[in-house]
């Protein structure tokens, strides 16, 4: 677990290591719309599956998105126990277990939820002192 210290994550937050790469996907020209009409040359049948096609597509898309944004919430969740196991004495239980209270606190930012997280951590290890 060495390089895994607050300067690592903060440097890897400030750079967008935790930001997904993929472009949010926008919603195509008629979404939803039952009877669009994408080409007056085209029939009604090849306008309805044209539209289904696009509306398909953009929901690939958004799952593509929404996976990848997990996917790095989960990269730094783990990179932030990384760091709660490297500096305090804690078994992953209890490292898993600030980060859940942490993200239980409805925080909006992972800069706010990385120092919320060491300070509870650092707060159950003078509580494990006495």
């Amino acid at each position: 677990m060495i390089g895994y210290t607050i300067d690592n994550i903060q440097t890897k937050l400030t750079n967008g290591g935790y930001e997904t790469k993929l472009p949010y996907p926008t919603k195509p020209e008629g979404y939803h719309i039952e009877n669009y009409v994408y080409d007056e040359e085209k029939s009604v049948r090849w306008n309805r599956e044209h539209r289904l096609e696009l509306e398909n597509k953009y929901k690939e898309e958004l799952s593509a998105y929404k996976e990848s944004c997990s996917n790095k919430v989960d990269e730094f969740k783990n990179d932030l126990k990384k760091v709660i196991l490297n500096t305090h004495n804690f078994n992953e239980d209890i490292a898993e277990y600030i980060i859940q209270k942490t993200y239980s606190k409805d925080i909006d930012y992972m800069s706010d939820i990385l120092w919320e997280a060491i300070d509870l951590a650092d707060f159950a290890e003078k509580i494990r002192e006495f």
